[in-house]
């Protein structure tokens, strides 16, 4: 049983990236990385999190799988219906949807694979920005999934849709800074895509997060590219000239965006009002029955954010797949009362009973999944994820990418359907997460995958997601391991999963607060193989535990991963312990049991 040996005071022996360091012959500032004797040059590099990304290279011809970004349509792009299918499987093109109608497809998902196409270096996987959306309103009942729109004048008269759309769908400059203005507070990204230009027409492209600036670019073949952002903070690029070209460039994002502990004592009066959306009073009648329903009282101005946030944020991670009742008129309610759904469904009902009570929120979405992201005075925008991605996944363009590595932990409510729903690791992942770092650039740097690669993205702290003395958030493992025992008792003997056992190694059994250690093992299950179950890392102590890492298997039932141990992590023994979730053939098992 290894013991990770926390002190006070005790230095980290890392490269500190805001001072000037020299890395495999860049000269690095901030994280950034030029060519030696060079300093105003192009960025060859990001070093960061212990590992060297170094810029894409490519032209204009797409690689196989990869897609190509297009002019926006001059009339809004619109899906979804109250009776239509979900979308499909398949590998579609890169759309931005500026109106979403709900489906009621909340059962078993379909056949159809899903792709994911990593675009980022590291890559927030599964949590891409494509779409992002922030009002409401309701329009009468389409007839389709792609049915008529509202202005043809056909539709139903018996119910309605709740839509979601950009309130402001105006185009701001947004400027190229220059990768000097990146900050210790934000972390970068590479972005490299394959757009087709239209002189002077906007094409939408992704980003990581909601307050991305841009630090520099370059286009494949050379053309001038100006950069904008919409009311919901997603991006798009133009150029006077047309032609396909590959875009790359170099963004940054603030590293509270992804994860790690909120600010306490915010309260509801602390809300910009410009923020803040006003729901026609139809609406505001049903998110009522809602929120009496969760339980959520109306609350005073002077109410904390979290007293309202947290019910919320429990309630909508705990939907589960299933058949919604007879339909009332309104999607939106039907979805919310039955707690039924996927990503999607739970998305846009959170969104909408957010807007109600007064919080901005939006509704995000990529081609596998959707989540949604909410303003926290004096923090900013925060992403929330609410599980419910697909399960046949498959991710493409991941050769030579990482996986971003959030700063901190999820300290949001995690019912027991939360932390039960993960999906398998989808197809491609282990590629992905073994050959982190290198970028495809020319320069062959970088190194392993030490990275997070959870296919759900599901965290794993205790139900309140609060530290229970201090610092990081939290998690009961006897209690989780426990529920997993009761979990496969339960089933039928035909249906138990094939066992599953563990082993754990450190490269150092000491290490001190903001060092790294290496976290190797092996898995083995009986009668199955081992292959793609994903590795979740605790430091565990009497209190409870705090996951620090994950990996994925590799076909040999082999992980590694390098752990950071958190700065604000309490003083004292922590033991090191590795759990698997498991999938639906292989049950899950922990160290902490060995």
């Amino acid at each position: 049983m290894a013991l990770l040996v926390l002190l006070a005071g005790a230095p980290a022996h890392g490269q500190v990236l805001h001072e000037r360091v020299t890395v495999g012959g860049l000269q690095c500032e901030s994280g950034i990385c030029r060519a030696q004797g060079s300093p105003q040059g192009t960025a060859k590099a990001i070093a960061q999190d212990g590992q060297v990304y170094y810029r894409p290279s490519g032209d204009a011809q797409a690689k196989p799988g990869e897609q190509i970004f297009t002019p926006q349509p001059d009339h809004p792009v619109e899906v979804g219906g109250t009776t239509g299918a979900p979308p499909p499987g398949g590998d579609g093109p890169p759309d931005r949807r500026d109106i979403i109608r709900t489906d009621r497809d909340t059962g078993p998902e379909g056949p159809g694979k899903h792709f994911y196409h990593v675009v980022f270096n590291p890559d927030p996987f599964p949590y891409k920005r494509m779409t992002a959306l922030d009002a409401v309103e309701i329009l009468p009942c389409t007839d389709g999934r792609l049915g008529p729109r509202p202005q043809d004048g056909v539709g139903r008269n018996d119910c309605d849709d709740e839509v979601l759309e950009v309130q402001d769908r105006t185009r701001y400059p947004l400027r190229v800074l220059g990768a000097a203005s990146k900050s210790g507070d934000r972390d970068a990204f590479w972005g490299s895509i394959v757009i087709e230009l239209e002189p002077g027409r906007w094409v939408p492209i992704p980003s990581v997060a909601p307050e991305t600036r841009i630090l520099e670019y370059s286009a494949a073949p050379e053309v001038p590219m100006e950069f904008a952002h919409d009311g919901g903070d997603n991006l798009y690029v133009r150029s006077s000239a047309g032609g396909r070209h590959r875009l790359t460039w170099l963004s940054d994002a603030p590293q509270r965006y992804f994860a790690g502990e909120l600010p306490a004592g915010v309260r509801l009066s602390e809300i910009p009002r410009a923020l803040q959306r006003v729901l026609p009073e139809r609406l505001l009648k049903r998110t009522a029955k809602v929120l009496a329903h969760i339980g959520i009282k109306p609350p005073a101005k002077s109410a904390t954010l979290e007293s309202v946030l947290d019910p919320l944020v429990s309630y909508f991670r705990a939907f589960q797949v299933g058949e919604l009742p007879p339909s009332s008129g309104s999607s939106y309610l039907d979805l919310a009362m039955a707690q039924k759904g996927c990503c999607r469904h739970r998305s846009y009902a959170f969104a909408i009973t957010a807007m109600a009570l007064g919080i901005p929120v939006r509704y995000v979405e990529n081609e596998v999944h959707v989540f949604v992201e909410v303003y926290i005075p004096r923090a900013g925008w925060r992403r929330v994820n609410l599980g419910g991605a697909p399960i046949n996944e498959e991710i493409v363009g991941g050769e030579g990418k990482s996986i971003y590595r959030e700063k901190g932990g999820d300290p949001f409510p995690q019912p027991a359907p939360f932390l039960n729903s993960a999906a398998p690791p989808p197809k491609g992942l282990n590629q992905l997460a073994d050959k982190g770092g290198k970028g495809g650039g020319s320069e062959n740097g970088g190194g392993s995958a030490k990275g997070n690669g959870s296919a759900s993205g599901n965290g794993s702290e205790d139900e309140s997601g609060k530290g229970t003395s201090g610092g990081p958030a939290r998690v009961d493992l006897s209690a989780v391991e426990g529920a997993d025992a009761r979990e496969e008792e339960a089933r039928k003997p035909a249906a138990r999963r094939a066992r599953t056992h563990l082993t754990i190694a450190l490269s150092d059994g000491n290490s001190f607060r903001g060092e790294t250690v290496e976290v190797s093992g092996e898995v083995s299950a009986d009668g199955a193989d081992a292959g793609g179950l994903p590795i979740e890392i605790y430091l565990d102590r009497t209190g409870g535990a705090v996951k620090v890492a994950e990996a994925i298997t590799d076909a040999g039932g082999k992980y590694r991963v390098t752990v950071e141990v958190p700065k604000d992590l309490p003083l004292g023994d922590h033991r090191v312990v590795a759990r698997t979730r498991g999938d639906d053939k292989r049950a899950p098992s922990s160290t902490r049991r060995n």
